[in-house]
């Protein structure tokens, strides 16, 4: 990944675990629930019930918690 750092995702203070921690805290912030924010982040679903027997969220449902956040590039 050598453009990370022509776009300033990779600096001496951030890399690519900070988007994903700032992405994972802005959700956390917004109210999106713990199960929206795990498949967004790409973490496996937690528990026998949803893990094994439950879908993937639909999009709408998905890109309802993401409409729920904003990033301010600086």
């Amino acid at each position: 990944m050598k453009w990370l750092p022509e776009i300033g995702v990779k600096t001496s203070k951030k890399s690519l675990r900070s988007l994903r921690h700032t992405f994972a805290n802005e959700l956390k912030q917004a109210g999106v629930n713990d199960q929206e924010a795990s498949e967004l982040l790409g973490h496996a679903s937690q528990g026998i019930t949803y893990g094994r027997y439950g879908k993937d969220y639909r999009i709408d449902i998905l890109y309802n918690g993401l409409s729920k956040i904003e990033f301010i590039l600086k």
